[in-house]
């Protein structure tokens, strides 16, 4: 059997942990932007958690997934705000 890398099971483990909460939750959301004439892509979310609240009102989560020690957490939390932003997300984890 094929052992899955770090990055992708910290994904698939963190999105089970928002389904576990009840929330709809995917990886790896494509963002793409189109430009004229060809597409370009952007980046890729690593986590979206929708969560409905009594009155259908959805919270929208994005979550970057960092493994390993190479990892600068003030670039990741600038780029979160970004693409937080971008996606017009309500809340943002690292």
């Amino acid at each position: 059997m094929a052992q899955l890398a770090a990055g992708t099971l910290l994904e698939c483990r963190v999105a089970r942990l928002f389904n576990r909460e009840g929330q709809y939750a995917r990886r790896r959301v494509d963002v793409g932007r189109r430009f004229a004439p060809a597409k370009l892509t952007v980046t890729d979310v690593d986590v979206l958690a929708l969560q409905f609240g009594s009155d259908l009102r959805a919270t929208r989560t994005i979550v970057e997934c960092k493994t390993g020690g190479t990892v600068k957490e003030m670039d990741r939390i600038l780029w979160l705000a970004g693409l937080a932003r971008l996606t017009s997300a309500q809340q943002g984890a690292l």
